[in-house]
């Protein structure tokens, strides 16, 4: 390994603890009322460091929303088999969604942690929106959705008439799926351990439902 292959590894390393870090203090104490030296105080780098990396807290909220959605984007492509038929490529996509959670929890709560901050700051939610590598991103993991809807509709497999609007019905999708995520997380509903729920019972059900939704019977 050269010495420049080395230090380009390291600077990777260091930027991923500055994501760390910022993902956990914006957590802990909300966008607004975090700054800079409590990053780069968590990550135990000096404010110096940090700012050779992100310009400012929006830079830094803006590659955290990257990295999360780009991290999604390759599971889905790793999980979905684009020889299966479409409705089996449905339920892939849906399992990807919730394997990225298991597997991936950190990235997983970063696209929560986007909501969150999305619904506190008004000029977060502007940028966010209107980013042009997230939105990219997020086009293709919607792409994804949608072409597995119209491959069932071609094979017969997803019932058209159920499906007006493929990308609506890729929204609801991942909609419906990420609130049941959240519902079944060790911060969600007390309500599903005092009634002992299975977490993975919950999630098969909630896909089986979604694909019966759209199934050609």
């Amino acid at each position: 390994m050269t010495a420049r292959s080395r230090n380009d590894e390291e600077k990777a390393r260091r930027r991923e603890a500055l994501l760390n870090a910022a993902q956990y203090v914006f957590y802990d104490k909300g966008f607004e009322r975090t700054s800079m030296d409590d990053i780069a105080n968590q990550a135990g780098f000096s404010r110096t460091l940090l700012y050779v990396y992100f310009k400012d807290k929006k830079d830094i909220y803006r590659s955290l929303r990257i990295r999360s959605v780009e991290a999604l984007r390759d599971r889905m492509r790793n999980h979905v088999d684009i020889e299966a038929r479409g409705i089996t490529r449905v339920r892939q996509v849906g399992e990807a969604f919730y394997d990225f959670y298991k597997n991936g929890k950190d990235l997983f709560d970063c696209l929560s942690l986007d909501i969150t901050l999305n619904n506190q700051q008004a000029t977060l939610k502007h940028d966010a929106k209107h980013d042009p590598d997230s939105l990219a991103v997020e086009k293709e993991i919607m792409k994804i959705c949608v072409e597995s809807i119209l491959a069932g509709i071609e094979d017969g497999s997803v019932d058209a008439t159920r499906v007006s609007d493929p990308l609506q019905t890729a929204m609801f999708m991942r909609g419906a799926l990420h609130g049941v995520i959240l519902l079944q997380d060790e911060g969600g509903s007390a309500l599903l351990e005092n009634k002992d729920i299975d977490n993975q019972a919950l999630i098969d059900y909630t896909l089986d439902m979604i694909c019966d939704a759209i199934r050609l019977r």
